[in-house]
């Protein structure tokens, strides 16, 4: 993961992410992310998050850009991701606790399929 959150009752604004360039696609099968709230946090708010995707050598399509606990004190408001150039894709913008949430694009001009904000919230408030 490119950054893990472990404190109790902390927040993020505005955090903004690349994920590496040059892995290869064992990169997606071990699900790294680029912004994981541990398990063990209980509470924690995160504003404007966004991960990026920039792959250059191989199609790596990870599973989700952010993932968090499912549980009612992690908050995301406006979580996103965006396919930059090049190869490979974020498949979903969230991982909530297995939930996956929110398509995103895998090339420069196709919309999602479906909203981030989808039926698979579990108990994570999205705002």
């Amino acid at each position: 993961h490119q950054c893990v959150w472990k404190g109790e009752r902390g927040s993020t604004t505005f955090f903004q992410c690349e994920l590496p360039y040059d892995v290869d696609i064992d990169y997606a099968h071990d699900q790294f992310t680029g912004y994981h709230v541990h398990e063990s946090v209980e509470k924690h708010t995160a504003r404007g998050v966004g991960v990026y995707t920039n792959f250059q050598c191989y199609d790596v399509d990870v599973q989700a850009g952010i993932q968090a606990p499912s549980k009612a004190g992690i908050i995301l408001h406006n979580p996103f991701t965006k396919f930059l150039d090049s190869k490979g894709s974020i498949q979903n913008v969230v991982n909530q606790g297995g939930a996956l949430v929110g398509d995103t694009c895998d090339d420069k001009n196709r919309s999602p399929q479906r909203p981030w904000t989808g039926e698979k919230r579990a108990v994570i408030e999205i705002v």
